[in-house]
């Protein structure tokens, strides 16, 4: 069986309808974290959300898993692949102060 990660952004509930310039730094948030990410696990697809904030200078804080998988070593795994990204790119001058 395979096990798959889905990392989920939150801001702060908002579900605003966002600009190309969002989804294009969503998307390379996605891809950044994807690649960081290692899982060694063996078990049903699992998947956990994780809210961060990213601060107006591109660093994460404050990481937790926001709904868990079940497994912890999954969702320690995932937020450690956050983690090892940081600092991101900013993020786009219209959504630093979200």
């Amino acid at each position: 069986m395979e096990a798959a990660g889905r990392v989920a952004f939150f801001a702060g509930g908002d579900t605003t309808l966002r600009g190309f310039e969002y989804l294009m730094y969503y998307n390379q948030l996605q891809t950044r974290i994807k690649q960081s990410w290692a899982w060694a696990g063996v078990g049903p697809k699992l998947e956990a959300d994780v809210r961060l904030n990213i601060a107006e200078n591109g660093e994460i804080s404050n990481v937790r898993t926001e709904r868990s998988s079940g497994d912890a070593g999954f969702d320690a795994s995932v937020e450690r692949a956050v983690r090892a990204v940081n600092p991101l790119p900013p993020p786009p001058e219209a959504y630093r102060k979200e």
